[in-house]
């Protein structure tokens, strides 16, 4: 059996993103939790002995918490 690999040509000389995650944060939607993502950056990145901050967000519904909070943490985190 023989594959065939189709390949759309609007799509041709594009190139992927390496991380996905720093894509994201580096061009994030316009979210209202883009206001804080870098004091929340400095402050999970700011520990004490190198162990990181403990944070409580708290945002309304559709504020981007969800979206854009999670790849910040994994990003911080590697």
């Amino acid at each position: 059996m023989t594959r065939s690999r189709v390949v759309c040509e609007e799509n041709v000389g594009m190139s992927r993103p390496t991380d996905p995650i720093r894509a994201l944060l580096a061009s994030p939607p316009h979210l209202p939790v883009v206001e804080v993502l870098t004091e929340l950056r400095e402050r999970l990145s700011s520990g004490s002995d190198g162990v990181g901050a403990c944070l409580v967000l708290t945002a309304p519904p559709g504020t981007g918490k969800t979206t854009l909070v999670p790849p910040l943490l994994a990003d911080v985190l590697v």
